[in-house]
């Protein structure tokens, strides 16, 4: 997105499975502050607002969000834990919503998140509308893809967001992970401390491995050592595990309800079921059981085949620490996977702090089990875990927003970006032609360029970006050779990249293999560079065409991608001017002689 000078206010906004949580900063860019007011009456303040909103069953139109939500309402449908579903690819056991409707739902939910926050600052700020304004967005590990990326930006936009001014601007600039390292490393560490940081939230885990470069009162400056990675364990899996348990129970006591067992379970997942998750592992949720009232059932009611007894269901605490297992359990894997590649990408590294961020995180249990597990377990038995220290965020909800903040206020306030560089998470890669070699391609037909007169391997894919690679914001180059021919003047150059997350020692060499998919086509209008006429002259019997060279640059974010090309050291398309990119499974599909080749 184009440049819109220096902002006024930079307010982040992290969206997350269960809760929603936002803070802000202005000028001189040194103090982040928390959103808090979430509710009509000014004196009653939160840290985050709950991510659900109600519609009308009859209407469809908006019956309430947040804290508004009333769930003994018949006329609402509730719509929440909708996060994971917004990327198409996640697949999981709990027969979830639809990508499109969680898609709907994330616009509507954002548009009310909108329509609060930029009242709030409209009577607070002068002149809000005209002045310069960024909406940042953060998003968890998980989501790799930039076509997605992509669309959540538009979605993002479609709410409201960026559109209020001139000046006003939104997107999505760190991963859940990288903002929460951000924020942590602020409270505790010294200067080359390594730090794992294990942000569970609702939905997501994000697990990031860095080293602190910088010394106290000087601007965050944090290094890498491995690729942020994430997995979808969070604590509302836990919460839609408990209630499938309850509608299934409820199931067979149907005829006792005034509602459907759905229904029923719902509101008997508010109040005390929530505290007592929040408390497990402590002495005040030290029960044999969780017991639950049956909403609107009448008193006394006792029914053996639901095990019902006294209007009330059970939820033993052998359950629930299943449930709490299968979390902390994934948790584990995650981290040790990461501490494992630690242990391979630099051998002498040790990790100072372990810190745990985010809902899930700052359970008890779950912080005493990992505890357990990487002091006394099979994780002592690591080398580069030896000494390490296991912590909790000072403000383990709100790490993820105000570690989004506080990256782009130093930014701003010191010109100091707080990450060196990225490890790239997967692998990208632009479709070429090359030279043909027997050897290399004697699987495949070759082409017979009439412009050149040689032989070509089609197809072919020239990683510019592979996973694990350290890249900065200077992106990667390519010298590019295009054939055009006269009539492809009049009709925009373009170029095909694919995205793969195979390991980088394992990347298909060709189109042909699964593990690669179109990210995108991005078209260019090559009419003011350089070229070559070739085959101009009578006696040159090939083909006529023009040859093209130019530089063309790939930059990569934390989670997004830009594309940029030069003509001798000139910036003559990029993302200040018209360059054009068809996204993901809409990208149309390209002629293989349209392929380029690359020096």
């Amino acid at each position: 997105m184009a440049s819109r000078g220096t902002p006024d206010v930079v307010i982040g906004i992290d969206f997350g499975m269960t809760q929603t949580g936002v803070a802000y900063c202005t000028a001189p860019w040194n103090n982040v502050k928390r959103f808090q007011q979430w509710g009509a009456i000014v004196s009653e303040v939160a840290n985050k607002v709950p991510s659900r909103i109600a519609y009308s069953t009859h209407t469809n139109g908006f019956k309430g969000w947040g804290f508004n939500c009333d769930f003994d309402d018949p006329d609402s449908e509730i719509q929440e834990f909708f996060k994971l579903y917004l990327d198409p690819e996640y697949r999981d056991d709990f027969d979830g919503v639809t990508n499109a409707d969680a898609q709907r739902y994330y616009r509507d939910y954002l548009s009310l998140i909108h329509k609060h926050i930029v009242g709030f600052f409209n009577d607070r700020f002068p002149d809000f509308g005209s002045r310069a304004v960024e909406f940042i967005f953060s998003v968890p590990t998980t989501w790799r893809n930039p076509a997605l990326i992509h669309d959540l930006e538009v979605i993002i936009r479609d709410a409201g967001f960026g559109r209020d001014g001139p000046r006003h601007m939104a997107k999505i600039t760190l991963t859940e992970a990288e903002a929460a390292a951000v924020n942590v490393v602020a409270d505790y560490v010294q200067r080359d401390d390594v730090i794992c940081i294990c942000d569970a939230g609702g939905g997501t885990t994000d697990v990031n491995i860095l080293k602190l470069k910088s010394a106290k009162g000087q601007p965050i400056k944090l290094q890498p050592l491995s690729k942020v990675e994430g997995a979808a364990v969070g604590s509302a899996l836990i919460d839609i595990r408990v209630q499938q348990y309850l509608e299934q129970r409820l199931m067979t006591a149907a005829h006792l309800l005034n509602a459907s067992p759905q229904e029923v379970a719902e509101k008997m997942m508010q109040g005390r079921f929530e505290r007592f998750k929040c408390t497990f592992g402590t002495s005040a949720a030290n029960l044999p059981a969780l017991v639950l009232e049956i909403p609107s059932m009448p008193a006394g009611t006792n029914y053996p085949p639901a095990d019902i007894q006294n209007s009330r269901l059970s939820i033993s605490q052998t359950f629930l620490q299943k449930l709490f297992d299968e979390q902390v359990d994934a948790m584990i894997r995650l981290l040790t996977e990461q501490l494992v590649s630690l242990q391979t990408v630099v051998p002498g590294e040790r990790v100072s702090y372990l810190v745990l961020s985010g809902g899930l995180g700052s359970s008890q249990y779950v912080r005493d089990q990992i505890k357990q597990y990487f002091q006394f377990g099979a994780g002592a038995t690591l080398s580069n875990t030896a000494g390490m220290h296991m912590l909790l965020a000072e403000d383990p909800q709100l790490a993820v927003v105000l570690g989004l903040v506080t990256d782009r206020a130093q930014e701003l306030g010191q010109q100091t970006k707080t990450i060196t560089h990225r490890c790239a998470r997967v692998s990208y890669g632009v479709v070429v032609n090359r030279r043909y070699d027997p050897q290399k391609h004697h699987s495949q037909v070759p082409y017979k360029d009439p412009r050149d007169k040689k032989l070509w391997a089609l197809n072919q894919i020239e990683w510019l970006i592979r996973e694990g690679d350290h890249i900065d914001d200077n992106g990667v180059s390519k010298h590019v050779r295009a054939k055009l021919q006269k009539a492809q003047l009049n009709r925009p150059w373009r170029a095909q990249f694919v995205i793969s997350t195979e390991k980088r020692d394992n990347l298909p060499s060709d189109l042909t293999s699964q593990s690669v998919k179109t990210l995108c086509i991005v078209e260019a209008d090559l009419r003011f560079i350089d070229r070559i006429a070739k085959n101009a002259h009578w006696w040159q019997l090939g083909q006529k065409y023009e040859l093209a060279e130019f530089d063309l640059k790939l930059v990569a974010g934390s989670a997004d991608l830009r594309f940029q090309l030069f003509n001798n050291g000139r910036l003559i398309t990029g993302e200040n001017e018209s360059v054009a990119v068809d996204w993901g499974s809409g990208a149309p599909v390209m002629d293989q002689k349209e392929y380029f080749d690359i020096k």
